[in-house]
């Protein structure tokens, strides 16, 4: 607070940083290759134990695939059945919802992959919320997951969705299924 307007915080903090850190290091963002393999990842390490060997081997071929981005080279149902085993239903439902749903959120958080964790925690707390409340079973992750999409990147639509749901009797909206 005691810090001259004309320097402002941010520039001051800036300043003081380059002071500490010699080197400059830029972490480009990630792109929709990158958003799709982190995603996934992600996804499917949240169901697993920490040291599961089938998916450390998942995560090895992924970091090949992620030195060549270029190429768009992702994870794919082959890639699963070869590294994951027994648990390709649970790796496969992952890497559906993360092709639905990576494009958008490399966009709109601009390949932050700090954001896109933060996305990812909060779907799960509120799917957790609704089974808390007993009525998780009637809501589908991966519907979920576009409705956050549209609540946090297209507001609007958002806000039509709910209203019809609020106007509705039974609190659906059914031009959802006609946007699904």
């Amino acid at each position: 607070p005691d810090l001259p307007s004309s320097t402002g915080p941010q520039t001051y903090a800036r300043n003081y940083l380059e002071k500490l850190i010699q080197i400059p290091f830029r972490i480009p963002p990630l792109g929709v290759t990158e958003t799709k393999i982190y995603v996934t990842l992600l996804l499917i390490g949240a169901e697993l134990e920490e040291n599961d060997p089938e998916f450390g081997k998942l995560i090895s071929a992924a970091r090949d695939r992620l030195k060549r981005p270029w190429s768009g080279e992702t994870i794919d149902a082959t890639l699963i059945k070869e590294t994951m085993g027994g648990k390709t239903t649970l790796a496969s439902q992952a890497l559906i919802l993360s092709e639905q749903i990576s494009p958008i959120l490399a966009n709109g958080t601009f390949g932050n992959p700090r954001q896109i964790k933060r996305f990812l925690n909060a779907l799960k707390l509120r799917k957790r919320t609704a089974d808390a409340r007993g009525f998780g079973d009637v809501i589908g992750i991966p519907i979920l997951a576009k409705l956050m999409l549209a609540e946090q990147f297209m507001q609007r639509l958002f806000e039509q969705i709910a209203h019809k749901a609020v106007l509705s009797p039974d609190g659906i909206c059914e031009e959802l299924n006609q946007l699904e």
